[in-house]
């Protein structure tokens, strides 16, 4: 496969992410530190974070970049799975990162930090897996499959082994004019840019999918198997 992974992301436009900024800061001070201001029930986030988890492959990764954060409720997950790897989570709200750090600044495993995830100074080829919960569902101005793509790319530029990011589906019947709602095959699509080696998960919700794209697909030469077997 064409290695894309340095290539620059795409930019977005400004405009989109101050407006939508905004909207979680509305929210925020509405609803104060819960999921309704990520726009999430309690019971669907675990329900996604359940689908993200089942999806890891073996071994368990040993750092994770989670995307768009919120308060770090991934986090609180995974430890519960017994999941013990390095964690990183990222969100372009500082007031997410504060609840973030007050709910989980003891855990010696974990940091946080507040930036956009397209221009972040973080490492190249530094985490395991990369996942983004949620961070597709916003109506763009400028174009949700523009965001979708840059995202995407660059979580390719800063995963070694597995990016999971999830959807609302264009099979829901129940639509709101500031979701966005991505077709199953575009984004299955996408993800064949970066590797042979795709899931796309469409089981676990009847209207949102996760994407899994593992990077590792070289085969074994002169047999149509990959080299890794997990």
């Amino acid at each position: 496969m064409p290695d894309e992974s340095e290539q620059p992301a795409p930019r977005v436009a400004e405009a989109d992410e101050q407006r939508i900024r905004q909207i979680y800061r509305t929210d925020f001070e509405k609803y104060g530190a819960t999921q309704a201001a990520l726009d999430m029930r309690p019971s669907s986030q675990v329900v996604r974070f359940g689908a993200i988890h089942r999806l890891f492959s073996p071994p368990q990764p040993e750092s994770l970049l989670d995307i768009g954060c919120g308060f770090g409720d991934l986090l609180r997950f995974l430890r519960q799975k017994g999941w013990t790897g390095r964690y990183v989570g990222i969100d372009f709200m500082s007031e997410f990162i504060s609840e973030a750090l007050q709910r989980h600044g003891h855990d010696e495993g974990a940091s946080f930090v507040t930036g956009h995830i397209l221009d972040a100074d973080l490492p190249v080829k530094g985490f395991d897996v990369c996942t983004a919960v949620g961070l597709c569902n916003n109506q763009r101005d400028s174009g949700s499959r523009l965001f979708i793509d840059a995202l995407i790319a660059r979580a390719v530029s800063l995963a070694r082994q597995t990016i999971l990011v999830d959807f609302l589906s264009q099979t829901s019947n129940r639509r709101r004019d500031d979701l966005f709602f991505s077709d199953p095959g575009e984004v299955l699509a996408t993800g064949l840019r970066y590797s042979r080696r795709v899931v796309l998960d469409h089981s676990y919700m009847p209207f949102e999918f996760v994407l899994k794209i593992r990077l590792d697909d070289e085969v074994v030469p002169q047999l149509p198997y990959f080299a890794t077997e997990t």
